[in-house]
């Protein structure tokens, strides 16, 4: 799973200058829990760490992993002066995974020590190997990286944020949350997502430039707004982008992805041989 997530960012923190030291160990190592919510946590530590990087004379970003009795540790470690990290976003991130590790009876905390590198730490129960499901390390985790897809999600209401993510990863979506327009414009510029979701009350850049600026960079754009608005959805909606009334309901959210999800591609026999 980790090294999935490397891959699908390793090209652009290249293109960006960040070099990649990936020290994951080559033994599968295996943890309980649901992976959708794991992908979430780990691809919101790697952003936040790519973000920290954005001034830095040096980027480098490490993902380390190593046994600790029966504890599986995960080290996220990124050359970003303290000066450059803003502590508001180290706190919401941290806020957004700790709660999912938490429930995997985990932990997750930064380290800042000095002149030392920071670095994100995520702890986890591990399952020895024998105990493995079998199939495990060839299942969900081995699925088509390449048609999974992946949502921004701009929203400074925690529990609207949280529902939003809960919902989304529940398909197999990709999530990156964050609070403010200005921070999710920059993410869109850096990485192709197949829907973004913007509250209508979302701080910084306001809804109708941020959507006219991600328009060519997103598959989907879908207002958040406060309660069903007739008026809004007939002005906004067409070309890609929608309207959605919070509190979410399910089945609205169903047929928006509907229409933004790319069809599933048809498999075709070819036989072979001679005629």
């Amino acid at each position: 799973m980790l090294r999935t997530l490397i891959e699908f960012r390793e090209g652009d923190w290249k293109a960006t200058g960040i070099r990649v030291r990936d020290l994951t160990s080559r033994e599968s190592l295996f943890v309980r829990g649901s992976q959708g919510q794991l992908e979430q946590v780990f691809l919101n530590l790697f952003v936040q760490a790519e973000q920290s990087l954005a001034g830095a004379e040096q980027k480098s970003i490490t993902i380390r992993t190593s046994m600790l009795a029966k504890r599986l540790l995960v080290e996220i470690s990124f050359t970003s002066p303290s000066e450059l990290r803003k502590p508001e976003d180290m706190a919401a991130v941290l806020g957004v995974t700790r709660s999912v590790i938490a429930g995997h009876g985990g932990e997750v905390r930064l380290i800042e020590k000095g002149s030392a590198d920071p670095r994100f730490e995520v702890e986890l129960p591990a399952m020895v190997k024998e105990r493995a499901a079998p199939g495990s390390a060839n299942g969900s985790a081995a699925r088509d990286s390449s048609r999974q897809m992946t949502a921004l999600v701009i929203e400074p209401d925690e529990a609207a944020q949280r529902q939003l993510l809960v919902l989304l990863a529940g398909r197999g979506f990709r999530v990156v949350p964050v609070t403010n327009s200005d921070t999710g414009l920059d993410l869109a510029q850096r990485m192709r997502f197949d829907a973004a979701f913007c509250s209508l009350h979302a701080p910084g850049l306001n809804w109708v430039e941020l959507s006219e600026r991600m328009h060519s960079r997103v598959g989907g754009f879908v207002l958040l707004s406060d309660g069903y608005d007739a008026e809004l959805s007939a002005d906004f909606e067409g070309d890609g982008r929608f309207v959605l009334p919070k509190p979410l309901q399910e089945k609205e959210l169903e047929r928006v992805l509907q229409l933004i999800e790319p069809p599933a591609a048809t498999v075709i026999p070819i036989k072979t041989g001679t005629a």
